[in-house]
């Protein structure tokens, strides 16, 4: 009887965990900061191999794996026993430096310096196209914990990022304002830590922040005086215990420091934000908006900043000092940004990267060379206005989507035109395309519902250096 107990027993602790399945597709991993195996994915490289037991065989014994129940609380029983036995740090995060420094598990990254020049010459690009619009640009390189605290590596680690070490030496001899973030907090006095010893190390602590944030904000006031300066006796203190690592369930009970301001001026309109943020054209891997406003500081220049985590819960060092802030989530929305730049208008635009996402897994390197933006409108002179042909006017198609703050135009039109601008309300969009073949050329725009008037598409043919003016109602 006692044997039938026992089997019994056993047989629940192994069915619950089954029971318990995850059975979600396309589920992330917060352990892992990956996708979970799906059941049986499709094969891309030929029908057969679909059909093959041993695949099969082995797509199921992967996805009982990453999907059993219970899977990330097993993880961590497992991870905080062998922590406490060993020493160890068993995650597929993290692990130990030295005197128990907590580091991201780190392959080295050797510098793909093809990548880098074409991510710096893109810059430049950037640059232009701001330069002559009359906004101002600033673009800052951001460190990783192994940058400030290589002493604290552990021996088999002695080098950092490649890609970011390669990029700032290619910062000094730029002709756009670049800051080195990498160095100026090596070499800082810093009073606190600017990564914490286990807590967050993908992340700069808050007073790291205001540090780094200050040196980014500070070629700014050059030109924009009333910025104001960045103060630590503006900020209260808080000591707050982390309990676990980010991401997962190994125990730490490390007391940590947060900033907030004593008496911040800044508001998030968060429903406008949600609502704005459903009706942008935000890549879909990267879709952080982020809005403040100053209603107190009303002639302060406005600030898009294309941002990556690095500035997430950082909002009270540094809205403050302008009359608005966008946040748009970094990596692939930059090719994008004369999109946002019709939509937002800023005074100033800082891109900031950090050196463990700057790499091909957050920016696709075909883009550096296949973007091309617009000339400003004005600059282009001894342009003849036609008449559009009735064969151009069938050749373009309009697709109009209005909801209930954006209408976006999507436009495709003959590859013989070098550029397309959008005007409405007699003010002048640009767009840039994307070729989907057959001599056809695909680009859209976004304008404010209340300034979707008196829209006009303008088509720009440099070799005869003439330009269509088509009133959007002729396409209808």
């Amino acid at each position: 009887m006692r044997k039938k107990i026992f089997i019994g027993i056993l047989l629940i602790i192994i069915l619950i965990p089954i029971v318990n399945l995850n059975t979600e597709e396309n589920q992330v991993s917060t352990i892992d900061n990956r996708t979970l195996t799906d059941l049986f994915p499709e094969d891309t490289t030929s029908q057969k191999q679909n059909l093959d037991f041993h695949l099969m065989s082995m797509q199921f014994e992967d996805y009982l794996s990453d999907r059993i129940g219970f899977r990330e609380e097993m993880l961590g029983i497992y991870g905080n026993g062998y922590n406490s036995i060993f020493g160890v740090l068993k995650h597929p995060s993290y692990e130990y430096g030295k005197e128990k420094e907590v580091f991201y598990s780190y392959a080295a990254e050797p510098a793909d310096k093809e990548f880098v020049d074409n991510f710096n010459n893109f810059m430049g690009t950037v640059q232009r196209y701001l330069e002559v619009r009359g906004i101002d640009f600033v673009f800052a390189a951001n460190p990783s914990k192994n940058d400030i605290y290589p002493e604290k590596l552990p021996d088999s680690v002695h080098t950092s990022y490649g890609n970011m070490e390669y990029l700032r030496t290619l910062l000094p001899n730029n002709f756009f304002t670049s800051i080195d973030n990498v160095e100026y907090l090596q070499n800082v006095d810093a009073q606190e830590r600017i990564f914490d010893e286990q807590y967050d190390v993908g992340h700069w602590t808050d007073y790291g922040a205001i540090l780094g944030i200050s040196n980014m904000i500070e070629p700014m006031r050059e030109k924009h005086p009333n910025i104001g300066s960045i103060s630590f006796e503006e900020y209260q203190k808080e000591k707050i215990v982390q309990e676990y690592l980010p991401n997962s369930k190994i125990k730490i009970n490390q007391e940590i420091t947060k900033y907030h301001s004593k008496n911040p001026q800044h508001v998030n309109p968060k429903e406008y934000q949600a609502a704005l943020k459903n009706e942008l054209k935000l890549h879909p891997t990267h879709s952080t908006l982020r809005i403040d406003q100053n209603p107190n500081n009303p002639d302060a220049p406005s600030l898009l900043i294309f941002r990556g985590s690095f500035m997430n819960g950082k909002e009270d060092f540094y809205t403050d000092d302008f009359s608005e802030v966008i946040g748009i989530h970094n990596y692939e929305n930059i090719f994008d940004i004369d999109y946002y730049l019709n939509l937002f208008k800023p005074d100033i635009v800082l891109f900031e990267v950090a050196a463990s996402a700057f790499n091909e897994g957050y920016f696709n390197p075909n883009a550096f060379w296949s973007v091309h933006f617009n000339p400003k409108y004005e600059n282009l002179s001894g342009l003849s206005e036609v008449e559009a042909s009735q064969e151009l006017l069938d050749q373009i198609k309009v697709n109009i989507q209005k909801k209930d703050i954006l209408t976006d135009i999507a436009i495709q039109y003959p590859e013989q035109y070098n550029y397309l601008y959008l005007e409405a309300s007699e003010r002048i969009h640009d767009t840039h395309p994307s070729n989907i073949g057959n001599g056809i050329l695909s680009t859209y725009c976004s304008v404010y519902n209340d300034t979707f008037k008196d829209v006009k598409l303008i088509l720009v043919e440099e070799k005869d250096k003439t330009k269509t003016i088509i009133p959007l109602d002729k396409l209808l």
